[in-house]
C-alpha cells in the first residue's frame, strides 16, 4: 500500500512540476512580447517628441488638426 501512495504521490508531483514549467515557459513568452511591445511604444514616443519638436522649433503651416492626422497615420503603420 505504501508504495502505490508513494507512486501516487510522486506522480503527482511530477505533473505539478511539468505544469509549473509550462506555465512558465508560457509566462517568458508573454515577457518577451510585452518588452517588444514596450520598446515599440518608446520609438514611437520617440518619434512624436521628435516631430513635435520640429513643428514648435521650426516656423511651419501645419494646422494642428494636420498634425493630429500625421500621428494617427504613423500609429497605424
Amino acid at each position: 500500500m505504501s508504495k502505490e501512495k508513494g507512486t501516487i504521490t510522486l506522480r503527482s508531483e511530477f505533473a505539478s512540476w511539468r505544469r509549473d514549467s509550462e506555465e512558465t515557459d508560457r509566462l517568458e513568452k508573454l515577457y518577451v512580447a510585452y518588452k517588444k511591445v514596450e520598446d515599440e511604444f518608446s520609438e514611437r514616443n520617440a518619434e512624436f517628441e521628435v516631430l513635435e519638436k520640429q513643428l514648435i522649433d521650426s516656423p511651419s503651416n501645419i494646422k494642428p488638426k494636420d498634425l493630429l492626422r500625421i500621428r494617427r497615420q504613423r500609429v497605424q503603420n
